[in-house]
């Protein structure tokens, strides 16, 4: 009577390879979304990291030198200005390597736009002065003669020279306000709809930065 209770209620090998295979599926469903939900906070998470170091350097800077328009930087040459910049506010960042114009702090690869377009070599470029954080972090910095509000600014790769190198994703924009001695993330003047445009699979997050302050967020991927 209990050999029979046994066979009664045991599982057979097709019920075993069955109960695997569901185990399995779900796996292969859970498990990869698991992996982009955690990426996602680590990004969201290095983004606000990187957005408060410049923002403290520069709040420190202008505390010791006055506002940014009384720091000295020359007037012309896109890169001596870059270089002035950099020389205002080095001393309040724990900076590991400085490449200035030359290569070698950003991935020699070119970076891609979300919607999968080709954007800059980063690493090649001469307009740009570049170096890298303690912690990682890879920064350039634009500082053009130009008085668009756009010209002068911070790109950040929040990992480095590590892929996947898309802006959105792990490269970011800011802005230095002059005006306002303070930075801000590319797009920070748009609309709602303008920035959901933009930082979609469909843009080229530009303004992701911004996306991601303000919704404190990152469900466009």
């Amino acid at each position: 009577m209990i050999m029979s209770n046994i066979k009664k209620n045991g599982f057979t090998l097709a019920e075993i390879l069955i109960t695997l295979t569901v185990i399995g599926i779900i796996a292969a469903i859970t498990i990869p979304y698991m992996i982009l939900e955690t990426r996602k906070k680590e990004t969201i998470t290095a983004l606000k990291k990187s957005y408060s170091t410049l923002q403290n350097a520069i709040y420190i800077t202008q505390s010791k030198q006055g506002n940014i328009s009384e720091w000295d930087i020359p007037e012309t040459n896109n890169t001596a200005r870059a270089l002035a910049f950099f020389n205002s506010i080095k001393n309040q960042l724990n900076i590991m390597k400085v490449c200035g114009t030359e290569s070698g702090c950003f991935a020699d690869t070119t970076y891609k736009y979300l919607n999968g377009e080709d954007w800059s070599n980063i690493d090649n470029r001469d307009d740009l002065y570049k170096f890298m954080l303690s912690n990682g972090m890879s920064i350039a910095i634009k500082f053009y003669e130009t008085t668009s509000v756009n010209s002068q600014g911070f790109f950040v790769d929040i990992n480095g020279a590590k892929e996947p190198n898309i802006r959105g994703i792990d490269e970011f924009a800011f802005l230095i306000d002059v005006k306002n001695n303070r930075v801000v993330p590319y797009g920070n003047d748009k609309e709602s709809l303008e920035i959901l445009s933009d930082c979609s699979k469909n843009g080229y997050g530009n303004y992701c930065a911004e996306y991601i302050l303000r919704y404190d967020k990152m469900d466009y991927l």
